[in-house]
């Protein structure tokens, strides 16, 4: 599908993330994607670019290294689309549709597909109704008992898949307390303006936890609690269906999966009291309770909340680093998030 010419007017371009001008150009151009498309959209976060052209949802890695990821090199980012396709279909199977190349030809024109050289790799996923998306309907109010019923009865069979190869009890500590600190750092830099007060009760709850609990946490890993879970189970990520799906799966590190279940629905349910529906949380914990006949220490399920929760404080704040957005936007979001950790912090005791 060769097509020329600029996006329309109305499209603002952020050419950071070192994503060629000329890529997103003709990713933006609806006459890239063939007959039907009349509009497209760019949705980005972090370490993407989503393109939504007609029925399909075209997804981009950014060229960007951090923290456990590197896909500055075209190689790199074929072998994560790959991945995450691979992976993804495990709870989407209808959804990921496959990898599509964008070439250049001898003229140097782009094309969707086709011959000539490859200068990068897209994710093709069926484009799903925003509506049900479990964001979009807590914030309309369409979010039904029945639909998290469903995500239950999905959560359920997943989580309870053992892991072949355990991993090891300093692994585990390790990774708690390295996530701990980069959160620290992020959370108490001046520049971001958050509470220190605030920042500090948050941590020292969950660092006196570590120090003085840490059996618990143990006690999960020896009885085999640790899962291969979805890495990244944010509301955005639940599509209600029907059928129900969980999209955007964490691919670029299996250490990040590797958690207790009670950690993810804790992070996920927290998410979901944030934006405006708190019942959803003890559903979610109740629920995957019965589906899995455990349940662990109520001090230990406010641990997990208060991590994740400092930890989406940080997602949040750092955004200001890129400068995208409204400031405020971020600003607000990192502390309703902090305002959840140290709700959780109190409930450790």
């Amino acid at each position: 599908m060769q097509t020329s010419g600029s996006p329309p007017s109305s499209v603002r371009l952020e050419m950071d993330d070192n994503v060629d001008p000329a890529l997103l150009r003709f990713l933006l151009d609806p006459r890239s994607f063939g007959e039907g498309v009349e509009d497209v959209t760019m949705v980005e976060s972090h370490m993407s670019l989503v393109f939504l052209a007609g029925e399909r949802a075209y997804k981009l890695k950014k060229p960007i290294a951090f923290d456990a990821l590197d896909f500055r090199t075209l190689e790199q980012r074929h072998v994560n689309c790959e991945r995450e396709v691979t992976l993804n279909r495990a709870l989407s199977p209808d959804i990921y549709q496959g990898l599509e190349p964008v070439t250049r030809d001898s003229a140097g024109r782009l094309h969707l597909g086709g011959a000539g050289d490859i200068v990068e790799w897209l994710v093709v996923m069926r484009r799903l109704d925003e509506a049900r998306l479990l964001d979009h309907a807590i914030a309309a109010g369409t979010v039904a008992r029945g639909d998290i019923e469903n995500l239950i009865a999905t959560l359920g069979p997943f989580y309870a898949r053992p892991l072949v190869s355990r991993p090891s009890r300093e692994d585990m500590m390790a990774g708690w307390g390295e996530m701990l600190e980069r959160t620290a750092q992020s959370l108490r830099r001046p520049d971001f303006g958050l509470p220190r007060g605030r920042v500090e009760e948050a941590l020292s709850g969950l660092l006196r936890f570590l120090a003085e609990e840490k059996e618990l946490l143990l006690a999960r890993i020896d009885g085999g609690w640790i899962r291969e879970c979805h890495g990244d189970l944010r509301p955005q990520h639940v599509y209600l269906g029907p059928p129900l799906r969980l999209i955007d799966r964490l691919e670029y590190d299996e250490r990040l999966r590797l958690r207790d279940p009670f950690e993810e629905i804790m992070d996920l349910g927290l998410e979901c009291e944030r934006m405006g529906a708190p019942w959803i949380l003890p559903m979610l914990v109740d629920g995957v309770s019965v589906c899995l006949g455990d349940r662990p220490d109520p001090r230990l399920i406010a641990f997990y909340g208060g991590m994740r929760a400092v930890l989406r404080a940080r997602f949040a704040i750092e955004h200001l680093d890129g400068a995208r957005g409204e400031p405020e936007q971020w600003r607000a979001r990192a502390m309703a998030s902090l305002d959840l950790a140290c709700r959780c912090v109190c409930t450790q005791s």
